[in-house]
Protein backbone atom coordinates (compact mmCIF):
# COMPACT_ATOMS: atom_id res chain seq x y z
CA UNK A 1 0.00 0.00 0.00
CA UNK A 2 1.40 3.26 -0.67
CA UNK A 3 2.23 5.86 2.08
CA UNK A 4 1.88 8.55 0.16
CA UNK A 5 -1.68 7.99 -0.64
CA UNK A 6 -2.58 8.39 3.11
CA UNK A 7 -3.96 11.63 4.76
CA UNK A 8 -6.18 14.06 6.59
CA UNK A 9 -6.12 13.36 10.45
CA UNK A 10 -3.00 11.67 10.30
CA UNK A 11 -0.06 13.59 13.17
CA UNK A 12 3.38 12.21 13.40
CA UNK A 13 4.81 11.14 17.26
CA UNK A 14 8.14 10.44 18.37
CA UNK A 15 8.67 7.82 20.80
CA UNK A 16 10.65 9.18 23.33
CA UNK A 17 9.80 6.23 26.17
CA UNK A 18 8.02 3.30 26.52
CA UNK A 19 6.91 2.73 30.09
CA UNK A 20 5.45 -0.47 32.12
CA UNK A 21 2.46 -1.72 30.37
CA UNK A 22 2.98 -0.85 27.04
CA UNK A 23 2.86 3.10 28.30
CA UNK A 24 4.00 4.91 25.10
CA UNK A 25 5.19 8.69 25.95
CA UNK A 26 5.02 10.24 22.49
CA UNK A 27 6.16 14.01 21.65
CA UNK A 28 4.61 15.91 19.14
CA UNK A 29 5.85 18.63 16.92
CA UNK A 30 4.83 21.25 19.31
CA UNK A 31 7.04 19.26 22.12
CA UNK A 32 3.79 18.45 23.97
CA UNK A 33 3.97 14.88 25.45
CA UNK A 34 1.29 12.32 24.92
CA UNK A 35 0.81 8.78 26.77
CA UNK A 36 -1.06 6.24 25.10
CA UNK A 37 -1.24 2.15 25.75
CA UNK A 38 -0.77 0.51 22.52
CA UNK A 39 -0.52 -3.24 21.96
CA UNK A 40 1.12 -4.82 18.97
CA UNK A 41 0.41 -8.01 17.27
CA UNK A 42 2.51 -10.21 14.99
CA UNK A 43 5.24 -7.20 14.19
CA UNK A 44 8.14 -5.76 15.89
CA UNK A 45 7.22 -3.28 18.41
CA UNK A 46 8.06 0.23 17.88
CA UNK A 47 11.05 1.37 20.22
CA UNK A 48 11.96 4.58 21.54
CA UNK A 49 13.50 6.77 18.44
CA UNK A 50 10.79 5.81 15.87
CA UNK A 51 8.27 7.49 15.12
CA UNK A 52 4.13 6.66 14.85
CA UNK A 53 1.77 8.65 12.27
CA UNK A 54 -1.95 8.07 14.05
CA UNK A 55 -5.09 10.09 14.18
CA UNK A 56 -5.48 12.80 17.08
CA UNK A 57 -8.56 10.93 18.01
CA UNK A 58 -6.51 8.31 19.28
CA UNK A 59 -4.31 10.18 22.22
CA UNK A 60 -5.00 10.65 25.88
CA UNK A 61 -8.17 8.76 26.11
CA UNK A 62 -7.66 8.32 30.48
CA UNK A 63 -10.23 6.44 32.70
CA UNK A 64 -11.33 7.57 36.01
CA UNK A 65 -8.90 4.97 37.74
CA UNK A 66 -6.18 7.20 35.96
CA UNK A 67 -5.35 4.25 33.20
CA UNK A 68 -5.36 4.52 29.50
CA UNK A 69 -7.20 3.32 27.24
CA UNK A 70 -5.82 0.31 25.61
CA UNK A 71 -5.49 0.27 21.51
CA UNK A 72 -4.18 -2.89 19.61
CA UNK A 73 -2.57 -2.70 16.07
CA UNK A 74 -1.80 -5.52 13.67
CA UNK A 75 -1.34 -6.36 10.22
CA UNK A 76 -3.89 -5.32 7.59
CA UNK A 77 -4.24 -8.68 6.38
CA UNK A 78 -4.99 -9.79 9.39
CA UNK A 79 -9.17 -10.55 9.94
CA UNK A 80 -9.60 -8.57 13.55
CA UNK A 81 -10.75 -5.05 12.56
CA UNK A 82 -12.16 -3.30 9.91
CA UNK A 83 -11.47 -4.23 6.60
CA UNK A 84 -8.91 -1.16 4.76
CA UNK A 85 -7.82 -1.60 1.09
CA UNK A 86 -6.04 1.17 -1.10
CA UNK A 87 -9.72 2.29 -1.85
CA UNK A 88 -11.34 3.12 0.94
CA UNK A 89 -7.81 3.57 3.53
CA UNK A 90 -8.63 7.82 3.51
CA UNK A 91 -11.98 7.10 4.82
CA UNK A 92 -10.55 4.79 7.52
CA UNK A 93 -7.95 7.13 9.35
CA UNK A 94 -9.10 6.47 12.72
CA UNK A 95 -8.49 2.68 11.79
CA UNK A 96 -4.80 2.92 11.34
CA UNK A 97 -1.52 3.56 12.58
CA UNK A 98 1.71 3.61 10.99
CA UNK A 99 5.45 2.63 12.43
CA UNK A 100 7.77 4.77 10.60
CA UNK A 101 11.54 3.08 11.53
CA UNK A 102 14.63 3.07 9.12
CA UNK A 103 13.60 5.01 6.01
CA UNK A 104 10.33 2.27 6.07
CA UNK A 105 6.83 2.70 7.31
CA UNK A 106 4.47 0.10 8.07
CA UNK A 107 0.82 0.08 8.15
CA UNK A 108 -1.48 -1.47 11.05
CA UNK A 109 -4.68 -1.67 11.22
CA UNK A 110 -6.82 -1.44 14.51
CA UNK A 111 -8.06 -5.17 16.05
CA UNK A 112 -11.06 -5.38 18.32
CA UNK A 113 -12.35 -7.26 20.84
Amino acid sequence: MCFSSISGGIKRYKIININDNNEYVLEDESKRKHIINLTFYDIEKPSIGDYIHFNIEFQNRKYDNNSYSSLNFGNLTECYGREITIENINNKMDEILIIERDNQRIILKRFYG
